[in-house]
């Protein structure tokens, strides 16, 4: 069975409609056809081969992130930059700055120890080796957030929690290393980035075992009191592993970045006679240094394929700075995006972007739009940065383990979503006939297993590369018989409803 030609919104308790492969699995993993919605469209067709539940609004996971680096790519362009910069007050002779030191971020999404390091060492280099004054952070380009780490699922020191903040190293995150030293039974344990100020309360125990889960056991615990954290380890590690590393979020954005510097600062052989503190910019202040970071195409490619919440919420709230103007807000985010969509003729109902990264119970987009904005994606002349941002299936991402053998390997582009209660998946199929096709599935369902609705997934990205391109009579459509793509006015901007 094919799929139905375009029609009324599907019955929701009919599989039918459907191709018999994606039914079975629905039937098979008891996923309830009213929590599923489908949507395949060749890039150089008017209308589309599939839409079940369509138009329904849906909990997108991840896959909302194609919204955000899409709109991104299109408003501030492949080869846009983040800015951070060091501004100094006072006198600075003979390698003394009377005065204060300002490090202001402008929401670089991706500044690595390593980055930060070069910073630091340029600022050194531009004469700076003693800060009279205090050094003084600035994360003023962005609100302070709301929301707390732990408010999505609890998990405070979880990486994926991280906060957006104009300044921020390693992502707030710090990887927690435990080392075997020698053939002894000591574990050293030390952090990267380097971190001034945290006590480490070692109690790890080495076990003679092979590294296996059963007897590899360490256990982390941070304790935060007043910016001071201490890291607290315990449990067991198993002597086989030789040495293991952890991120966690241990400090705030503000102390993670200030500690970093003290550390670095100190390494460098640089002092500070006052305090690191946050706070903002003087107006007598000037600029000493900048560093740029790695060009928005970049960024997009590390957004996409590993599914980075801080990165993709740190270039939603950019959007908002640069449009609407700073401080970037999630309020200036949300109106700078829907102003964008409303511009290109692709407004959709029931959008809900929230925090643009799919880490929200709260984001909502339906199967068709996000077609719909696939399709404009793919006619747009930034289509090469965002198909190269997303995970190929069988090769690298959150697609690396799926498909890895068989034909699919390396013909899917897919940016995938995985939350508790939704699953869903988004992008492009090239199929055995050489067409290419938009593929949309979002799961929704409190009680879902992850693993079922990915087996409906997989189900379904097969079926378009078998025979989504197949003709009634069943004859795959040859590549030379497709149409030619489609003209900036094309379906993407005047389609409003499924089958309309």
């Amino acid at each position: 069975l094919i799929a139905s030609l375009p029609g009324p919104l599907a019955n929701a308790a009919d599989l039918s409609d459907i191709p018999s492969t994606v039914a079975k699995q629905i039937r098979r993993h008891e996923i309830s056809p009213a929590d599923v919605s489908l949507y395949v469209h060749a890039v150089a067709e008017p209308r589309p081969r599939l839409a079940f539940n369509a138009e329904i609004p849906r909990n997108p996971a991840s896959t909302i992130k194609l919204l955000t680096t899409e709109a991104a790519l299109d408003m501030l362009g492949p080869g846009y930059v983040w800015k951070t910069k060091a501004f100094i007050d006072g006198t600075l002779r003979d390698g003394r700055l009377d005065g204060n030191l300002f490090l202001k971020g402008y929401g670089d999404p991706n500044i690595s120890p390593e980055d930060f390091w070069r910073f630091l060492w340029g600022i050194r280099e531009r004469g700076v080796e003693t800060v009279g004054g205090d050094v003084i952070l600035d994360n003023s380009y962005f609100e302070p957030p709301a929301a707390k780490r732990g408010d999505f699922d609890g998990a405070a020191n979880r990486a994926y929690n991280a906060l957006p903040s104009a300044l921020s190293i390693n992502r707030q995150t710090t990887r927690i290393h435990m080392v075997q030293v020698g053939s002894g039974a000591e574990i050293r344990v030390f952090t990267d980035p380097p971190l001034a100020n945290i006590d480490v309360q070692n109690r790890i125990k080495l076990v003679q075992a092979p590294c296996k889960s059963k007897y590899h056991k360490p256990a982390l615990r941070v304790v935060e009191d007043g910016g001071q954290a201490t890291l607290k380890l315990s449990g067991t590690f198993a002597s086989k592993c030789g040495e293991a590393s952890y991120p966690r979020l241990l400090l705030d954005p503000a102390a993670h970045a200030g500690n970093s510097f003290a550390a670095l600062w100190r390494e460098m052989g640089g002092r500070v006679e006052g305090v690191v503190r946050e706070g903002t910019r003087s107006k007598a202040a000037r600029l000493l240094h900048t560093m740029d970071s790695p060009p928005l195409e970049e960024v997009v490619r590390a957004i996409n394929k590993r599914s980075d919440n801080l990165m993709s919420r740190t270039l939603f709230l950019t959007l908002g700075a640069k449009r609407i103007g700073a401080p970037g807000s999630l309020p200036k985010a949300r109106q700078a995006v829907t102003d964008w969509l409303n511009a290109r003729g692709l407004e959709i109902p029931g959008l809900v972007m929230d925090n643009g990264s799919g880490l929200s119970r709260n984001a909502r987009i339906s199967a068709e739009g996000m077609g719909r904005l696939l399709g404009y994606a793919y006619a747009s002349p930034t289509m090469p940065e965002l198909l190269s941002s997303l995970s190929i299936a069988g090769v690298d991402g959150t697609m690396r383990k799926r498909f890895k053998k068989g034909a699919l390997a390396g013909r899917a582009h897919i940016k995938t979503g995985t939350i508790k209660g939704a699953t869903g998946i988004a992008g492009y199929v090239l199929d055995k006939a050489g067409r290419r096709w938009i593929v949309v599935s979002l799961i929704n369902n409190p009680r879902l297993q992850t693993w079922r609705g990915k087996a409906v997934e997989n189900a379904l990205l097969q079926w378009v590369y078998e025979e989504a391109g197949a003709t009634p009579g069943g004859q795959a459509r040859a590549a030379s018989q497709a149409p030619t793509e489609p003209a900036p006015e094309a379906w993407f901007l005047q389609e409003k409803k499924v089958g309309g």
